[in-house]
């Protein structure tokens, strides 16, 4: 098939989303499809993929936004493609695979990590009334009411909920698809020899148990709540270590372990080109987010051989059995018991259990799985837009964007 994707950045390292739509750039160029990318940056790109970069103006983001939507649209549009998959920002898609699930609920759990009830209300009416936040939520909208009505793809139950109660996706339009990891490159044999390397680089003791976190956006993945909890695991007396990576600015979060008196168990290593060396150094991963859609780096953690502590706002954790590959936490407000539960692994025989456990999980969701249940999804889409053409209604040259 022809097969299009629009994203606006098309850089593996710029985050998970931009990390599965680059990988599965190539595993459809490796399975004999034509390849054709519509995106504002780029890194490097595979041979046989077709990169259309698209130009944007405006001074303003909310006016680059549109402009990527309708030069990205206009460029597909353009061309006689089978099919065109969206990832958000654009409007002219057969498919839409939001990896950041949907701007309502994200901006609601945003709301709610917010610990004042006053401040909440506040948040709430700021959201409201603020610009930035209706052109998102009307962007959105406009995605979710086109017509003709895309697919879409939800990468977790979670997302799928969200989808139905904000804007009553019918059951045949919407598809639950989790990701797939790469079960190769996140191999706990493959990852071994890093351990000593790893720990080394940040002098950190081989022998010291180590929680690894990575995410980008600190405040809504739930760092401070990781700060907290380590605060309480560090009064407990037990030794350990977190490994912070990602882009997100530490010096606010430095700061806080310093009031809470366990910097020394902290280390920020910033963003990591090679992720799998944090997984490699670690012994169990935590996520205590307050919304993720489904979280990449919870996949690439149990494929490791990676316990995972998260939370119920993370949709990767409809993956986890409660105790088996790791521990689901209610919210992570309730930092007593985030701390509790990161304590559990100090039993060794537990530890080495969910290890196990959790790269048997992992192994069931390698990226053929994934490719296999997107391409029915496609193939659906491309049937139903071939059918509409055979019947003689008209290509639209363009969809109606938000002003």
């Amino acid at each position: 098939m022809k097969i299009g994707i629009q994203i606006e950045r098309f850089i593996p390292t710029a985050g998970g989303a931009e990390a599965y739509t680059c990988n599965l750039a190539r595993l459809l160029l490796a399975h004999g499809h034509e390849v054709h990318v519509f995106a504002r940056f780029r890194g490097e790109v595979p041979e046989g993929i077709d990169l259309h970069e698209v130009a944007v103006s405006g001074w303003l983001r909310r006016q680059k936004d549109l402009s990527f939507g309708r030069h990205a649209d206009r460029l597909a549009l353009a061309m006689d493609l089978d099919v065109l998959l969206g990832t958000g920002k654009t409007f002219a898609m057969d498919v839409l695979l939001p990896h950041g699930g949907t701007v309502r609920r994200s901006q609601e759990q945003n709301i709610a990590l917010l610990r004042c009830s006053l401040h909440r209300r506040l948040k709430a009416f700021f959201n409201r009334i603020s610009p930035k936040h209706r052109i998102a939520r009307r962007r959105e909208t406009c995605q979710y009411t086109r017509n003709p009505l895309p697919h879409f793809v939800a990468i977790s139950k979670m997302v799928a909920e969200d989808m139905k109660r904000f804007y009553q996706i019918p059951d045949a339009r919407l598809h639950i698809i989790y990701h797939g990891v790469d079960t190769e490159r996140f191999h706990p044999a493959r990852l071994a020899p890093m351990r000593h390397q790893v720990r080394d680089r940040y002098g950190i003791d081989h022998s010291r148990m180590v929680f690894a976190f990575a995410g980008h956006n600190f405040k809504l993945k739930g760092v401070r709540q990781l700060l907290e909890a380590a605060a309480l695991l560090r009064r407990s007396g037990r030794q350990f270590v977190i490994l912070i990576a990602g882009k997100g600015n530490p010096r606010p979060y430095q700061k806080l372990a310093a009031h809470l008196a366990c910097a020394d168990n902290v280390i920020f290593t910033g963003a990591m080109q090679r992720i799998e060396e944090l997984y490699g150094a670690a012994d169990v991963y935590v996520h205590p987010a307050w919304y993720d859609p489904f979280s990449l780096v919870v996949l690439e953690a149990l494929a490791s051989g990676l316990p995972v502590v998260t939370t119920r706002f993370t949709g990767a954790g409809e993956l986890i059995t409660d105790g088996r590959e790791g521990f689901i936490v209610d919210t992570p407000g309730t930092v007593s018991h985030l701390a509790e539960t990161m304590a559990l692994f100090f039993d060794g025989d537990r530890l080495a259990r969910m290890k196990t456990s959790a790269r048997l999980l992992g192994e069931q969701y390698g990226c053929e799985r994934n490719l296999s249940e997107l391409m029915k999804v496609l193939e659906l889409a491309a049937a139903e837009k071939r059918i509409t053409q055979e019947q003689g209604v008209e290509k639209p040259s363009r969809y109606v964007t938000p002003a």
